[in-house]
């Protein structure tokens, strides 16, 4: 890659297979550099495939070690079994981690939530938006499903024999990646990418901890960060949406209502949150964003016609859990016309739950054959299940 040496490290019968599950390193390191905005910054990068390894991987400086069978795999089997997360997970740990390493355990998420959040970038770069959005979707799964295990902020480092403790509870990568997706999401891929180019240079060879990329926030944009951090780095937990609406057709008008309603404690309170929504009409989608404060927000859409669906948190963005009562109708059509693989999903989950509801069950079947996306028609084929049982 621009003259510096990229090596892969293998056994002697499992050369061409190593070049199968590496070949797109060169790319990957491309893609960081350009968002980054820090060319690679080492002489060399080189990867080698070990048996039996105890995690995916682990990176030093220059050189990553690699679980073989997370490598390894015959031509036949790409591009549906590929390497290409661990390998991009593993490089980018050449900036977060080795460039810039975290002062302590406690802000882990520097490193691995970092790392998480451009294993799912590359992903964006190199195989689309709809893979990007499911692989950012089953982070959110995995961050809820952390959180009622064990509710914790991401900075902590309370563990019993182990720093390990802290990584793997789901709390470091994949709420660290989605924490980052939200402030991308929020602020826009220009100003979000300038912010992290100015915290990579400001701490290049050395430590960090979470203040450091706050203040590379609050420079960047001269905007405060407090509220956010605390709420979603420092605290713990996250929002549960009830929401309602209503359609006035005589002034042509859609009224929207948003309650917090997830149990508060010391660790987790009421959310900013700036909820993006969109309602579909058969003339065209109508768009808007409802600021959520102090636990309620409402919005008001002037419409061209009434609504035939209505997408609370589009495109998933807000790590959040949602009550919004829609009927089968609303959802089909959402499930029809959503035009991203996040609507669709949200459908198909819903949908699913109505078991006994023909209308439902027909949605998702048609679903199976024709949706754009593999994963949802997956999903579709999945939910059928739940019809099937009866």
């Amino acid at each position: 890659w621009h003259n510096v040496p990229v090596e892969y490290w293998t056994y002697p019968d499992s050369v061409s297979a190593a070049k199968l599950g590496f070949a797109r390193t060169p790319d990957a390191i491309d893609v960081f550099s350009r968002k980054t905005g820090v060319p690679y910054p080492w002489a060399k990068y080189a990867q080698s495939v070990a048996p039996d390894f105890v995690f995916g991987g682990m990176e030093s400086v220059t050189a990553t070690t690699q679980s073989d069978n997370g490598i390894l795999h015959p031509a036949w089997a790409d591009p549906q079994y590929n390497a290409d997360g661990l390998v991009s997970h593993e490089l980018s740990h050449q900036w977060f981690g080795d460039l810039l390493t975290t002062r302590d355990w406690s802000h882990a998420w520097l490193n691995e939530g970092m790392a998480t959040f451009m294993e799912q970038i590359y992903r964006e770069e190199s195989r689309g938006v709809d893979e990007a959005t499911w692989d950012r979707l089953g982070a959110e799964q995995q961050t809820i499903s952390a959180d009622r295990r064990n509710r914790r902020p991401i900075v902590y480092n309370k563990y019993v024999n182990d720093p390990i403790e802290v990584f793997f509870s789901g709390h470091i990568y994949p709420k660290g990646a989605t924490v980052l997706q939200m402030l991308r999401h929020q602020l826009g891929d220009s100003v979000f990418w300038s912010a992290i180019h100015h915290y990579t240079i400001s701490h290049m060879y050395a430590n960090v901890v979470t203040a450091d990329l706050e203040d590379a926030f609050e420079q960047t944009t001269g905007r405060n960060f407090k509220r956010f951090f605390d709420q979603w780095v420092y605290g713990a937990g996250f929002p549960v949406f009830r929401v309602s609406s209503r359609y006035d057709a005589a002034t042509g008008r859609l009224a929207l209502h948003a309650d917090e309603i997830q149990p508060r404690d010391s660790l987790t309170g009421y959310f900013d949150a700036d909820v993006d929504v969109e309602a579909l009409t058969d003339a065209a989608p109508v768009r808007g964003t409802m600021q959520v404060r102090d636990g309620k927000g409402d919005l008001t859409l002037p419409m061209p016609s009434a609504p035939r669906a209505i997408e609370w948190n589009k495109g998933s963005w807000i790590l959040a859990i949602t009550d919004f009562p829609r009927s089968t109708a609303m959802l089909d059509y959402q499930l029809t016309r959503g035009d991203d693989v996040a609507s669709r999903s949200e459908a198909i989950r819903l949908l699913q739950m109505r078991r006994g509801d023909e209308a439902a069950a027909h949605a998702i079947a048609r679903d199976a054959e024709i949706d754009r996306f593999w994963a949802v028609r997956a999903q579709s084929l999945q939910a059928l299940t739940a019809f099937s049982a009866d």
